[in-house]
């Protein structure tokens, strides 16, 4: 009997495992938005991430009526990391982006041929939910698997470890 309640246990923790990497990954997919002003001018700046394990695709705005493809993007725990290539002047440069994830927000800093661009923060548009699931139950944080186990996955998984174990 304990043999089988510890192998519960240990599907469940997997169970829960798997979904925070899941909410994490859907988190972050979606569309993202900054304002960003430069003198008299202003300019709405999205970015559409997709994220599949911890790859990153997608693309940024960096200029009015120019949106370029994210390359070599990953997301590691809470870091994003992604280049992009942009047109300048009839020539090309590359821009490499480095941010940190935090529940609804991506701060993201740049850096272009040595020097440092600015800092954005991008704020999610639209709904995070996904097949009925509202995903900003959980925020990405450390308590994650906590506030999955209070959230209708974990009354989905407590009926079903109710329903396994012997009477």
């Amino acid at each position: 009997m304990e043999r089988k309640l510890g192998l519960y246990a240990v599907a469940f923790s997997l169970s829960v495992a798997a979904l925070v990497a899941f909410a994490q990954t859907e988190a972050v997919s979606g569309r993202w938005t900054t304002a960003l002003e430069r003198g008299q001018q202003s300019m709405t700046v999205k970015m559409d991430l997709k994220v599949s394990g911890n790859s990153v695709t997608g693309t940024i705005d960096v200029a009015p009526d120019v949106t370029v493809q994210i390359q070599n993007g990953k997301l590691e725990g809470g870091q994003l990391t992604f280049d992009v290539t942009a047109p300048e002047h009839g020539h090309t440069k590359s821009i490499h982006f480095t941010g940190d994830v935090r529940d609804d927000t991506i701060t993201l800093k740049n850096e272009s041929r040595g020097k440092q661009g600015r800092t954005m923060t991008f704020h999610r548009t639209g709904s995070k939910t996904r097949g009925g699931l509202a995903l900003s139950l959980c925020p990405i944080h450390s308590h994650a698997a906590a506030c999955l186990e209070r959230s209708p996955l974990g009354e989905i998984s407590r009926r079903v470890r109710t329903r396994l174990e012997p009477s």
